[in-house]
């Protein structure tokens, strides 16, 4: 399968100023509190303050936003502070909350659904410390399974350990999709705090295969992930080298069998 099989949407971030556009659907994210833009992972990326209040994006709900079973989420970040981090979230006031991303630690990663819409179920997945000065980029992959209640993370490539104690499914909430802040009933707070890059959602979970493709030893694999993921790329080298094995093994007959007829 390949890795843009079940995308949703998939941020970029490669503006220099303004909205962020939706690099495969249409939901363009609202740049609220004007976040500049920074040379980042890939391309540029979006550099946001902690102490800013207005540093977030948000997208208007949407259908495809409203995701109530499978879903993973891609990050690419650079955290300049530790401040408990929401990386993303469609929450809300209580009757329309959905899900959300946090780092509520340097050592943890947590998904939090609602089956409901009021109350909320989360898991932990502990992580190797992460550094918070701004010095190092981590890519980030939830992955959550609703048949079980399983989220199962990843951090450089590696999964990190699973947490099988979520909801078994996601409410479909009115609430706008946001980036950087969480948001309950009208209030504000946990701001992420550093560099934001290639943010991608789908409505599937990914699998290890996919995650190390997205990771891509460290550089990044820019959307739309041409030639299905380095795998893939190294899977058509590999045929490639066996095509021009076989055809200068054919030449060569060919040309023996001309030279004992001349």
């Amino acid at each position: 399968m390949a890795i843009i099989d079940s995308l949703v949407s998939y941020w970029k971030l490669d503006e220099a100023s303004g909205n962020a556009a939706d690099a495969h659907a249409s939901n363009t994210l609202t740049n609220n509190g004007t976040i500049p833009y920074v040379a980042a992972k890939i391309n540029n990326g979006a550099d946001l303050e902690s102490t800013d209040a207005a540093d977030y994006f948000s997208a208007a709900d949407s259908a495809g936003l409203s995701i109530t079973g499978n879903m993973s989420w891609s990050f690419w970040i650079k955290p300049e502070s530790d401040t408990s981090a929401v990386l993303m979230q469609k929450w809300g006031a209580a009757g329309q909350r959905a899900y959300y991303v946090q780092l509520p630690s340097t050592t943890v990663i947590r998904l939090g659904v609602s089956a409901a819409g009021t109350t909320l179920n989360y898991g932990d997945v502990t992580v190797p410390t992460m550094t918070m000065d701004g010095s190092v980029w981590y890519h980030i992959v939830i992955a959550y399974t609703a048949s079980t209640g399983t989220m199962e993370v990843y951090t450089q490539g590696v999964s990190r350990g699973t947490d099988a104690t979520l909801d078994t499914s996601i409410f479909d909430g009115t609430s706008a999709l946001e980036i950087g802040v969480y948001q309950e009933g009208g209030g504000r707070g946990n701001w992420y705090d550093g560099v934001l890059d290639e943010v991608g959602v789908w409505n599937k979970v990914l699998s290890a295969t996919e995650v190390t493709d997205l990771y891509n030893g460290g550089a990044g694999f820019a959307y739309p992930f041409s030639a299905g993921g380095p795998a893939n790329l190294k899977s058509l080298n590999t045929n490639l080298k066996a095509n021009i094995k076989s055809y200068n093994s054919n030449l060569i007959a060919n040309i023996k069998s001309i030279n004992t007829n001349v």
